[in-house]
């Protein structure tokens, strides 16, 4: 019972950066009713590392849908990555596009006895 209380109580400690402005300070201050002495100013971003917890949080309609890097037209016809490129300069940009074809390349020349390098 207390502790579903407290969520409700004053607050008893306010944590900001040191950097962080004054009239911003003043207004934190004032509208949650902090004395000077419960203000602690921290070197650091607060709590980032502590955010990484709000994945575990089953509320999926508060998380973005998973990103789907895209596949180019070009790269998903089941030919030869070399046939493509020789075709034409292929521009890819990274998360946005699959890593795959990259990894194709890669796995083919590895096999190709043609690639010296």
């Amino acid at each position: 019972q207390g502790i579903r209380l407290r969520r409700f109580g004053p607050v008893v400690r306010l944590e900001i950066e040191r950097a962080m402005p004054a009239h911003m300070r003043s207004l934190l201050m004032h509208n949650l009713q902090v004395a000077p002495d419960d203000v602690y100013e921290m070197e650091v971003p607060l709590g980032m590392s502590s955010l990484m917890a709000l994945l575990d949080v089953d509320r999926h309609d508060l998380k973005d849908k998973p990103f789907v890097p895209r596949t180019l037209p070009s790269l998903s016809s089941g030919e030869s990555i070399f046939a493509a490129i020789r075709r034409g300069d292929i521009l890819l940009h990274h998360p946005y596009d699959s890593f795959a074809p990259v990894v194709d390349f890669i796995k083919r020349a590895a096999d190709d006895p043609q690639v010296l390098a």
